[in-house]
């Protein structure tokens, strides 16, 4: 999602800068309780690769990712 441009503009990798975000949003999460205890578990991968995005359908739009790195995601 426009990972190259983050890139360009702040001279950081894309890959390198979503694992930052990950570890950020795990931190977050462990800070965070659900209900009156229970601890919030994140799981998060990080996959990277070409994709196709868009919205299709007519009647019923629904946004859709295509591509070899969005199949290899799924199975994991």
């Amino acid at each position: 999602a426009g990972l190259k441009n983050i890139a360009t503009q702040s001279n950081v990798n894309p890959v390198l800068r979503t694992i930052q975000v990950a570890f950020e949003m795990r931190r977050f999460a462990q800070q965070q309780n659900f209900g009156t205890s229970e601890e919030i578990i994140v799981k998060i991968g990080v996959h990277y690769g070409n994709v196709i995005a868009g919205v299709i359908g007519y009647h019923k739009p629904q946004f859709s990712l295509i591509g070899d790195t969005v199949n290899t995601t799924s199975r994991v």
